[in-house]
């Protein structure tokens, strides 16, 4: 039972990962898009480097985002190895 519980758990982590990594992509598409924008925006004079920047930054923490996902998603995956002495 003990076993059971414990790889439904590692389960449970793997799918909310996948989902928070999906999630995290489409945002970084999102963000990247409103970059582009932006850009576009200030070219014709209706913006300026600080909107550029923001939107940089926010680009930029979805990125990191993403990686600290993946990070999770890769520990959690060796550990579920680990326990079933995959490793």
């Amino acid at each position: 039972q003990v076993v059971k519980n414990k790889l439904q758990i590692y389960s449970n982590e793997n799918e909310n990962l996948k989902q928070q990594l999906s999630q995290q992509k489409e945002l970084i598409k999102n963000t990247r898009k409103l970059l582009e924008a932006e850009r576009m925006n200030y070219i014709s004079g209706e913006s300026s480097v600080f909107m550029i920047n923001t939107r940089e930054a926010n680009y930029l923490k979805a990125q990191e985002k993403l990686v600290e996902y993946m990070a999770k998603y890769e520990k959690n995956i060796s550990s579920f190895k680990a326990y079933m002495g995959l490793l």
